[in-house]
């Protein structure tokens, strides 16, 4: 038997509620409301769903009653309810908002007071879903706590090591102590596996620079490149590119940034690759070369990542023509590609983002469709789709990243709404839950993640206008702040951290 919410109180609404609009068994505001057969008497539909297991007959008219002869509530009814402004159901846990009783649905699905449970193993705290990152990675005492500076620790260990030996030398001069002496010796065994595996790859993300190439200004399309040094906190212009591109997508690949496809200055659409070489040690001298490889299609608002040597391609458009190909260019002689797999649907203006062997399609859209909330998961060492929970909402034209085991998407658009929606979707789980907003609306930005931050550029906002501000997300801190601003304000570009 289906199950039913009984009504709402009527404290929870902005204004009083007229008796009409109450259901004459729990006296409470109707929710999902139905009517007798004959003479329209109202009804939740769950209150008279369990009256009715007891009494056959209406509650107010004494009318013979079942469950199959009950009516829907005349629209009058179901549109004056639905524009009544009520309380989010998770007021009590923090939430402010009054909304429309139609979108109430939608909005707990979204917000970010709704509960959410803590992860870690042992825990399992409900909190709010605004706070979960928050309690998962800093103040859960059952949290796991991963190395963000290996050369601290090293010099502690190092001063721990000097401390023990000390102590060594100290023991070894008096008598007895040998249980002592064994446990010190074991203590110095573990610090030395510590130190040899910090030296082989447990350190922290080195990540210090950001490249941002082409977009669109206005109405003109860039070939500019800038990079910013999170260290010096200041953007440096880069040799251009060889072509101008809006809508093409970045990657890096033995040490090359690697741009691909995109519109031109005359609104053609590209299949052309190129890169900006040692991407590390990268300066305003480093010049662009041309790649021989080509994409699959002329392409813009694809996604692209590396796999063994082979550039992976997903989705994309070519004018009006929508793909849902998979797609693999090699990116060593002879350069040939190939298709791999299809898509459930066909997308542009989507996100990705890559786990191992595993990449996750994130929204997008197209115009048979309209703008998606879609998940698709490609195996690439399977080479086959699997379609997984959907996103919160849908979007298309946000940036997106990776953080651990989840994919945050950052903007957007929604059926033309500009966002500054930030949420966070954990691959294992398929959950989703909410971060704090963007300080700016943004669609069309991009964004990469230099250690514990996330950095979005540029955009269009709700007006259209063309950004060049810059904003970071810091986890430790949980909260947007401003960075220094690009030379040139771009929508429309890529980037990659270096």
């Amino acid at each position: 038997m289906a199950t039913y919410l009984y009504g709402f109180e009527e404290d929870r609404f902005q204004q009083a509620i007229s008796q009409y609009f109450k259901c004459v068994i729990c006296r409470n505001v109707l929710r999902d409301p139905v009517t007798c057969r004959d003479h329209q008497h109202l009804f939740c539909r769950a209150c008279i769903t369990t009256h009715l297991t007891n009494f056959e007959r209406c509650p107010s008219c004494n009318q013979a009653l079942c469950v199959h002869t009950l009516r829907e509530a005349p629209r009058v009814v179901t549109n004056i309810l639905s524009e009544l402004k009520i309380r989010c159901d998770f007021y009590k846990r923090g939430c402010i908002k009054f909304v429309e009783l139609g979108d109430l649905e939608k909005h707990c699905k979204e917000c970010e007071f709704a509960p959410a449970i803590c992860s870690n193993q042992g825990c399992y705290l409900d909190v709010n879903r605004r706070d979960l990152m928050y309690h998962e990675r800093a103040e859960c005492e059952l949290r796991r706590v991963e190395c963000h500076n290996c050369v601290e620790l090293r010099q502690v260990m190092g001063t721990m090591k000097q401390t023990l030996t000390e102590m060594n030398e100290e023991l070894d001069m008096a008598a007895g102590n040998e249980e002592m002496k064994y446990d010190l010796k074991e203590m110095a065994k573990q610090l030395e596996r510590i130190s040899m595996q910090l030296q082989h790859g447990g350190g922290m993300n080195t990540k210090s620079k950001v490249i941002v190439a082409g977009g669109v200004d206005v109405d003109e399309v860039l070939d500019s490149v800038e990079m910013f040094d999170l260290s010096k906190q200041a953007w440096t212009l880069l040799q251009p590119m060889n072509e101008r591109r809006f809508c093409a997508s970045a990657v890096v690949y033995n040490n090359q940034m690697i741009v691909s496809g995109g519109y031109d200055s005359e609104e053609d659409v590209l299949n052309s690759l190129e890169a900006l070489e040692n991407v590390d040690e990268v300066s305003p001298l480093s010049t662009w070369e041309d790649i021989p490889a080509e994409l699959p299609h002329n392409l813009f608002g694809h996604q692209t990542v590396v796999f063994n040597d082979n550039l992976i391609v997903v989705g994309g458009k070519n004018d009006d023509l929508c793909f849902d190909n998979i797609s693999e260019v090699s990116l060593v002689p002879p350069y040939t590609s190939k298709v791999l797999a299809s898509m459930p649907q066909k997308t542009a203006g989507h996100g990705m983002e890559c786990f191992d062997n595993q990449l996750v399609i994130v929204g997008g859209g197209n115009a048979s469709t309209g703008v998606d909330d879609k998940v698709v998961m490609y195996d690439v060492s399977k080479n086959e789709c699997k379609v997984l929970a959907p996103l919160l909402y849908p979007v298309l034209l946000m940036a997106t990243v990776r953080w651990h085991d989840n994919v945050i998407i950052l903007g957007g658009e929604d059926n033309d709404e500009v966002l500054n929606k930030v949420s966070i979707y954990n691959v294992k789980t398929q959950k989703s839950h909410m971060l704090p907003p963007m300080l700016y609306k943004r669609k069309t930005c991009t964004a990469v993640v230099v250690g514990s931050m996330i950095i979005v550029m540029g955009g269009l906002d709700e007006n259209n206008h063309v950004l060049k501000s810059v904003e970071s997300f810091n986890f430790s801190r949980y909260t947007w702040e401003e960075l220094p601003s690009m030379h040139e304000a771009r929508a429309f570009a890529t980037s990659v951290a270096c």
